[in-house]
């Protein structure tokens, strides 16, 4: 009887060890979990004008354009920027590898409702979040922390 109950600690032991073993491992990261860049996830724009656009015509169309994009409810998409008045860039939280089909669809959709929009042409490089960009932070990036302030001198 009393082997049988060593036998019986023994596969108890074995198999706690076991699921010990198993829980603290580290297990591979799925895909979901691994996060992408901001980078990877910001799409950009050159903004084609018409010569005869004078310049308060142009930050007029582009109101029309930030209300056409704040009534759109445009899947993933955190921030938009406009820089100047020569591009426009965005920045997506999820599906970043559709980042440019989402944007195009959405720029002719608004380009079929308002006839002076400028042509569009999407920035082929890799975009880095920047001034001159596009900056957004938070948790759907790698690399989303947002940087400490710096203290300034007296």
């Amino acid at each position: 009887m009393r082997v049988n109950t060593l036998i019986t600690y023994a596969r108890i032991l074995l198999i706690g060890s076991f699921v010990m073993l198993m829980a603290t491992a580290k297990l591979p990261a799925s895909e979901e979990e691994q996060l992408p860049t901001r980078s990877e996830c910001i799409v950009g724009a050159n903004l084609e004008w018409n010569s005869g656009v004078t310049l308060a015509a142009r930050r007029g169309i582009l109101r029309r354009l930030s209300d056409m994009i704040a009534d759109e409810n445009i899947d993933n998409l955190v921030a938009i920027r406009f820089q100047e008045i020569n591009e426009i860039y965005a920045i997506f939280s999820a599906n970043c590898d559709q980042k440019d089909e989402v944007f195009v669809s959405f720029i002719r959709s608004a380009q079929a409702r308002d006839n002076s929009l400028p042509v569009v042409r999407l920035i082929n490089d890799q975009i880095e979040p920047g001034p001159d960009t596009i900056l957004a932070y938070g948790p759907h990036w790698e690399d989303g922390e947002e940087p400490a302030l710096l203290a300034l001198p007296n």
